[in-house]
Parts: C-alpha cells; structure tokens; sequence
C-alpha cells in the first residue's frame, strides 16, 4: 500500500513525528488527495511549518504540535544536541554518547484520540515512545499500513514485542535494515489489502 498502487484512494495520512517534513511532503507528492496531520512536538523545528508553507501544502496538511502517547495531556519532552534522539523517553544520552541541552513540557495525544474513522498510512518515527503508542492502542485495525521505526535504547524495548503486537492485530509486517539499536518495518493490515 504505502505509495504502491492507487494512491488516489489514500485519503488520510498520519505522520508522527514529522519532524522538518520529508516525510510529509513525499505523501503529499505522491497521494493527492490525501490530507495529512504531521504532529511534531519539538517548538525549535520551524522548519517543518516553512516547508509546509513553501510548497504550497497549507490546504492539505496540517502541523500540530503535540507528542503522541500512552496518555493524553502533557509530558517532559528531552532535547539533545543530535534533533535524532529528541523525545520523551531518552532522559540521559548515554545511549548515543550525544549530549543532554534541556528539556521542555509538550503537549502529549494517544494514537486511540486521533485515529477516528481510520488512518490509510501511519508514519511512526519518534525516537523510543513508538513502545508506548502501539502498545497501548485498542484501534490498531482501523489502520491500512504503517510505515516506522523502532528503536532499542533501553532495557525494556524489544522491536521483537513490537512487530509481534502488530502480527496480533492483522498486520503483515516486512522488517528493513535492523541493527542492533534500531531499525525500520512496514505493515499491511490483512483486512485492508486489495
């Protein structure tokens, strides 16, 4: 699904963390008639708001600027000298050997408030609490395809967990380029494929 195919039936296009949008402006390109909602919650990332406006995307796509979660409301959100490892979950740096700058409030949402009557493409990309948002979804079949990456910083994230939760909720899942830390999956919900 993800890009192949009919992209005119893509219809809604979620992007987690967005972050400057290259993300955003490929779905946008290649589906168009997709609206997208690219949720970024880092306040410094003007760049994603200007490459929106840029391309003439303001009628499509919509910024948010808000974390996703396991709980809706707000949380302490880490900011390092790599704009990679920014997010709510990397407290200390030692994981990457990159250092600690501050950290800020950020309003937070859960996958289940946002999903509505569905999600055609989901991009998950926020550096750790994909954990918590797929976890803690109950809505998961309402989406067609997921494209994302997972990361293995910490002792209690397993990508293995991760992909086997989506396998339980109808998803085929293809796993790309994983290496010890990270890696990157797309996953087709079976009750969607065409």
């Amino acid at each position: 699904m993800a890009f192949q195919g009919d992209n005119d039936k893509v219809r809604r296009i979620v992007d987690i963390g967005a972050n400057y949008g290259a993300f955003t402006l490929l779905a946008a390109s290649r589906c168009p008639h997709a609206s997208i909602e690219a949720y970024e919650p880092n306040p410094l990332n003007a760049k994603l708001v200007m490459n929106v406006t840029n391309n003439g995307l303001e009628n499509r796509v919509v910024v948010i600027q808000e974390a996703l979660s396991s709980e809706r409301g707000s949380e302490r959100y880490y900011m390092f000298t790599a704009d990679g490892l920014n997010g709510l979950v990397y407290k200390n740096s030692i994981v990457a050997g990159e250092q600690f700058v501050r950290d800020i409030i950020v309003n937070t949402d859960t996958l289940d408030n946002i999903i509505g009557d569905g999600i055609d493409i989901l991009k998950i990309d926020c550096e750790g609490s994909e954990y918590d948002i797929i976890k803690n979804s109950k809505q998961l079949k309402k989406i067609k395809c997921i494209i994302g990456e997972w990361h293995e910083y910490l002792p209690d994230q397993d990508h293995h967990a991760l992909l086997a939760q989506l396998v339980f909720n109808g998803f085929e899942v293809l796993e790309l380029y994983p290496d010890k830390q990270h890696g990157h999956f797309i996953a087709w919900n079976r009750d969607f494929n065409e």
